[in-house]
């Protein structure tokens, strides 16, 4: 993630597992498309950051890939570290869960203090 710049305010990092809906949240507040959707886990690869407005605020937004589940994907360790240099620079995380779906241990595995994802 590229370094913040002067003025775009707090950086809100949108986290959780594969689609549970970051990148569609994302896209909404932002007012953009630029986070891919799809059906399929581990769409989102990169980190994208956006300058956004909510009710007058403004910050930074992040969308962050998917941060839990064994994967095929060679490409998956370096979503994760990718994911954890964001939390990293967050201000203010936003932890996404399935409604549907309810708690699973992918998602407590990730909201663990103690957990990997190097945020407490």
């Amino acid at each position: 993630m590229a370094a913040k710049r002067p003025g775009s305010g707090p950086t809100v990092v949108l986290v959780g597992r594969p689609n549970v809906g970051k990148s569609t949240l994302f896209n909404r507040i932002t007012g953009t498309r630029r986070s891919i959707v799809a059906p399929v886990a581990g769409t989102t690869r990169d980190v994208i950051a956006q300058p956004a407005d909510w009710q007058g605020l403004q910050f930074e937004l992040v969308d962050t890939g998917g941060l839990f589940g064994a994967s095929a994907d060679p490409l998956h360790d370096l979503v994760v570290e990718h994911g954890r240099r964001s939390l990293a620079q967050a201000d203010l995380i936003v932890f996404l869960v399935d409604g549907r779906e309810g708690l699973v241990s992918g998602d407590e595995e990730i909201a663990r203090p103690s957990g990997s994802w190097g945020f407490r």
